[in-house]
């Protein structure tokens, strides 16, 4: 054998490959590599284990153990099925449900995930094409299944793909059972690939219409209320067949993107190849068909339309809504709502992720509502409303998380992006029959409350060193914690890997009431370090006119300042 240079994590994982029983159909082309060498290569396919993430696992298509392949697809699903098995006797009978996007390698690993979850004598409750993930997370509550798996990478590039698992509540595994199904995963000593013990159920289109019924029933207007004109476009994936139907169905007037409406995991008309409707060059169609439509806002979806962006228009341009900006105005808008219709429910409660705006937790106190706080990832607010609503007394109304996802309602517990376009139609017909904007409706929101201007910045840190460089930068930022940040002296600093639940995040309050502050973690499915912070600007708040606008620029200023200085900072400890 060739002397090969890797890590001990890298040469762990590789012998892990190369001599257990479970890898054998996969090991000629691993073979290959160690015979001629190809210690970049290698260590690049082995230099960690994925494990479940926010989202699951996700990574580039590739062999190794580092990457998405069959074998780690069929290693999840096995140890998914042995889990389930361990937690629930019924758990063969009750099934478990599978879906995916449109990415191309998709098709590959659900035929094997059915014929995996088949072989282990279980029901498959089968999505026949491909179908978004608020669907998912209904059908998995609808047919009480015991958990469900779907495969997407999301937003990411169209080389990526992944596992996305599912527990009987319809949200994404939490603990113990994140960590229950990673160990499982790990003792797997055989992947059952051979015969029929269970069986495959199709979920027909009536579901698709149930789906529809249950998301417009959250509406807050009336079919002769929804007066918009709407742009949209599914970036090449599955809000199609969720997302585009409910809107035509509430009764919107829907234009789409028809060079982006084929389902195609290459996403060939996405400028860039990225379908991440965060990115203003992913949008540049949606925003050009706005303007021509003069249509009264653009919605575009990613892959699996759990996220939405909204393009806005403006004089002679659009602008791209961001995930705070999305949020705030759906927040708001919904309580209000509500209000005046007299809906609002005196238990009702918001939820926000941390790194979400805590304009959030303002807007319930101002609405009498209660407010919660989570962890990154929309998983763990479905956990909050399967403590304060499933089992608790409290209503949920409504959660937004600053990466463009949103829910309202219960039925579903996953981020969907359908009930968040019926909201952003409902919100711009609304405005438009009161003669607001979406700007002057924001400025209501701002003079209301203040203004937090938030920014993230991501540092990426591709490969097996950048993986190994996150861990030292994070072990730095412990041990040696932070006094200033710019021109800002630390009051606080919040480690979640000391809270009752650990994380790799720290929170960073640069004034006593947290308002202003600097938040940095890891992303839990992309290499790279996620630094968020947040400038909260008190003098809006009550301001009209040229006042509001000055106190905006000064805002926008001392942001602007407070980014740069936290990114600096990071920098110079890499």
């Amino acid at each position: 054998m060739t002397d090969l240079k890797l890590s001990p994590a890298a040469q762990a994982n590789l012998d892990w490959w190369l001599t257990n029983p479970v890898t054998l159909p996969w090991r000629e082309p691993i073979e290959e590599l160690v015979s001629t060498g190809q210690s970049e290569e290698l260590e690049n396919a082995f230099y960690q284990r994925l494990e479940f993430g926010t989202a699951g696992i996700r990574g580039q298509v590739g062999l190794g153990t580092a990457r998405i392949n069959e074998l780690m697809i069929g290693l999840a699903t096995q140890g998914l099925v042995n889990y389930c098995l361990a937690e629930d006797a019924d758990s063969k009978s009750r099934g478990i449900v599978v879906g995916s996007d449109t990415r191309t390698s998709s098709p590959t690993f659900v035929a094997l995930v059915c014929q995996i979850l088949v072989a282990n004598g279980f029901r498959v409750w089968r999505f026949p094409a491909p179908r978004q993930v608020g669907m998912m997370s209904l059908a998995i509550r609808h047919y009480q299944a015991a958990a469900g798996i779907y495969i997407s990478a999301s937003h990411n590039p169209p080389s990526d793909n992944g596992f996305k698992c599912y527990w009987s509540d319809g949200a994404q595994v939490l603990a113990p059972h994140d960590q229950g199904i990673i160990q499982a995963v790990a003792a797997v000593t055989e992947i059952l690939m051979s015969g029929d013990k269970g069986s495959i159920t199709p979920i027909e289109s009536d579901f698709d219409q149930l789906y529809i019924k249950t998301v417009l029933n959250e509406g807050l207007l009336t079919t002769a209320e929804r007066t918009a004109k709407l742009v949209y476009s599914p970036f090449h994936g599955t809000g199609q067949y969720g997302v585009l139907p409910v809107l035509k169905q509430a009764g919107f007037e829907v234009v789409t993107v028809q060079e982006q409406m084929s389902p195609d995991g290459l996403f060939p008309a996405i400028t860039g190849g990225v379908p991440n409707p965060q990115n203003q060059e992913s949008n540049d169609l949606t925003a050009a068909l706005v303007i021509a439509e003069k249509a009264d806002l653009g919605i575009s979806t990613d892959p699996d339309a759990d996220r939405l962006g909204l393009v806005r228009p403006l004089e002679q341009s659009t602008a791209i809504l961001d995930g705070n900006q999305t949020a705030t105005l759906l927040g708001y808008f919904i309580c209000q709502r509500l209000k005046e219709q007299d809906k609002l429910p005196t238990n009702g409660f918001l939820a926000r992720t941390w790194v979400t705006t805590a304009i959030l937790d303002d807007i319930a106190a101002d609405f009498g509502l209660k407010s919660y706080q989570t962890l990154v990832g929309f998983k763990y607010i479905g956990r909050l409303i399967e403590a304060h609503e499933d089992q608790g007394t409290e209503k949920f109304i409504f959660a937004g998380e600053e990466s463009y996802g949103c829910l309202k309602g219960s039925y579903a517990r996953d981020k969907d992006a359908s009930v968040a376009a019926l909201m952003a139609g409902e919100l711009v017909a609304w405005l438009k029959a009161n003669h607001q904007t979406i700007e002057s409706y924001l400025a209501e929101i701002y003079q209301r409350y203040g203004y937090y201007a938030l920014q993230p910045v991501d540092l990426k840190f591709p490969g097996a060193s950048g993986f190994q460089e996150m861990q030292d930068l994070m072990a730095k930022l412990r041990q040696t914690p932070v006094t200033q940040i710019g021109q800002w002296p630390v009051s606080n600093i919040i480690d979640f890997a000391e809270a009752a639940e650990p994380t790799n995040m720290l929170i960073i309050n640069l004034d006593e009431a947290g308002r202003t502050q600097v938040i940095v973690r890891p992303s839990g499915t992309e290499p790279k370090i996620k630094l968020y912070t947040s400038y909260y600007a008190s003098m809006v708040k009550g301001t009209s006119g040229q006042a509001y606008d000055q106190a905006m620029e000064q805002a926008q200023e001392q942001s602007n300042a407070l980014k740069a200085a936290s990114q600096a900072w990071l920098e110079s400890l890499r």
